[in-house]
């Protein structure tokens, strides 16, 4: 195999009939059959990159849906458990804005906890996977920011509804039921 490169200003396509033509001159017998760009070539070798990337980052986004609703699901039913409790405090005296931003508080704590370990766990295995990484560096923090944002965000609305129906439980009925 032979491969002639030629460097050109403009666009290369213009200029592949007088290449031909002077490949022919110098050796008739010469076939040219492929004439490709750099760009195009270096494009074709980047594909199988390109595929596995973009696969990863699927995989990523459909990762980081399951974890929302998996973070919904747990701190919901956490909030919807304790509404008796809610209930309880309620007879005893409190206002429901104290109970909510006590269960606010409480699931706060355990979502920055689990944020704080998923987020360092995310930058370790972005490091191991820097080189299927494409178009993004392994530690962005933008990317890493709006991953932290929704969570949290998902965390907050998953305990602040079942929290705030469970306010407005009558304090007589919470008490019958314990």
């Amino acid at each position: 195999d032979m491969f002639l490169l030629i460097r050109s200003e403009g666009d290369p396509a213009q200029i592949v009939p007088a290449v031909r033509r002077e490949v022919r001159e110098i050796d008739p017998g010469q076939p040219v059959e492929e004439v490709r760009s750099l760009r195009g070539v270096v494009d074709e070798s980047a594909a199988l990159v390109r595929i596995g990337a973009s696969t990863l980052s699927v995989t990523g986004l459909l990762a980081l849906l399951l974890s929302a609703v998996g973070i919904f699901g747990v701190v919901s039913y956490t909030s919807a458990r304790s509404t008796r409790d809610i209930g309880i405090r309620m007879a005893l005296g409190a206002r429901p804005s104290d109970v909510l931003r006590s269960v606010m508080a409480g699931a706060a704590r355990l979502s920055l906890l689990g944020t704080g370990i998923g987020l360092a766990g995310a930058v370790v295995l972005t490091r191991l996977l820097s080189t299927a990484l494409f178009g993004i560096a392994p530690g962005d923090p933008y990317i890493f920011g709006a991953v932290v944002v929704l969570l949290l965000a998902t965390a907050a609305a998953a305990c602040y509804f079942p929290a705030r129906r469970a306010t407005k439980v009558d304090p007589a009925e919470a008490l019958r039921a314990e």
